[in-house]
C-alpha cells in the first residue's frame, strides 16, 4: 500500500465569516485511506468550516469509495450552505468522474486564485 497523508491549510479566502480550508490528500484515495480523509474532513465540518477545497493535485487514484465520499461530503456541505470544490484533479481522476457522469456535479478550479470567481462575497 502506498503512503497516504492529508494536509489541511487555510486558503486565505473567506466564505461568510469562516476561512475556506484546503484539504490535500496525498496518494491514492481507496477503501483503506478514505476513512483517514473522512476523519480530517469531519473535524473541519465540526469546527463549522462549510466550504472546502479538495486539492487533488497530489492524488494519483480515486476508487468508488473515494468518489462516494466526495459526493456525500458535497451534499452535506451544500445542506449547510457551503460546498466542496475540487482543485486540479489529475486527468485520470477527471476521466473517472466523466465516465461516471458526475464531473459536472462538482465545481472545479485549476488554481487557488480561481476560487474568487466562484465564491459569492
Amino acid at each position: 500500500m502506498s503512503d497516504f497523508s492529508v494536509d489541511i491549510n487555510p486558503a486565505g479566502i473567506m466564505a461568510g465569516s469562516r476561512n475556506v480550508m484546503v484539504v490535500t490528500p496525498r496518494g491514492s484515495i481507496n477503501p483503506g485511506t478514505t476513512p483517514t480523509l473522512e476523519r480530517h474532513v469531519d473535524e473541519l465540518i465540526a469546527k463549522h468550516y462549510h466550504t472546502l477545497i479538495m486539492d487533488l493535485t497530489a492524488t494519483d487514484f480515486i476508487s468508488s469509495s473515494g468518489i462516494g465520499f466526495l459526493l456525500s461530503t458535497a451534499n452535506l456541505l451544500r445542506e449547510k450552505s457551503g460546498d466542496l470544490i475540487l482543485m486540479n484533479p489529475p486527468k485520470l481522476i477527471d476521466d473517472i468522474m466523466a465516465n461516471m457522469n458526475i464531473k459536472n456535479y462538482f465545481r472545479t478550479i485549476r488554481r487557488l486564485d480561481d476560487i474568487k470567481h466562484i465564491l459569492v462575497p
